[in-house]
C-alpha cells in the first residue's frame, strides 16, 4: 500500500490553526526601541490552559529607568533577553545579564532595574489557573 499524499495548508504563525503562536524574535525587537517601562502579555493563560492544568502566560517587558516590579500568587520565571539588571527578590539583591533566568516564588515581590546603557528586556512566564 502506498502512503497517501497529505494536503499541506500554509497559514500565518499567529493564526488560530497554529494556536496563535508568535515569532518571538520579531516581538523582542519592538520593546528595545522604547525607553519607558512597558510589559505586554504575548500569550494569555486562557489561550493555553485547561481547568485541570491551568495555562501558561508569557509576557515581554522593556524595563526603563523606573524599573519593573512583579508580584504574584504564582511561581514565575523571568529571563533576561538583553541588557543587565539589578534584581531584588524580597530582601536579596543580585546582578544578572543576558541569558540569566530568575525564579520568583509566589507572594514575593521582585524588582528589575536596568544597569548600563543597553536596553533591559525580559521575558517572563507563569502558570495561572484557568476556568
Amino acid at each position: 500500500m502506498e502512503p497517501r499524499a497529505s494536503t499541506v495548508i500554509e497559514v500565518p504563525l499567529e493564526s488560530g490553526q497554529m494556536n496563535h503562536s508568535i515569532d518571538l524574535d520579531q516581538r523582542i525587537v519592538e520593546p528595545v526601541k522604547c525607553t519607558d517601562t512597558r510589559r505586554e502579555v504575548l500569550v494569555e493563560a486562557s489561550a493555553t490552559g485547561t481547568p485541570r492544568t491551568g495555562g501558561l502566560e508569557l509576557a515581554l517587558a522593556r524595563v526603563g529607568t523606573s524599573g519593573l516590579s512583579l508580584t504574584t500568587t504564582n511561581f514565575r520565571i523571568v529571563s533576561i533577553i538583553s541588557g543587565r539588571s539589578r534584581v531584588s527578590i524580597g530582601p536579596s539583591v543580585a546582578e544578572v545579564g543576558q541569558h540569566s533566568y530568575v525564579s520568583v516564588p509566589p507572594g514575593i515581590n521582585a524588582g528589575f532595574y536596568q544597569i548600563g546603557s543597553d536596553p533591559l528586556v525580559t521575558l517572563d512566564s507563569m502558570i495561572i489557573a484557568t476556568l
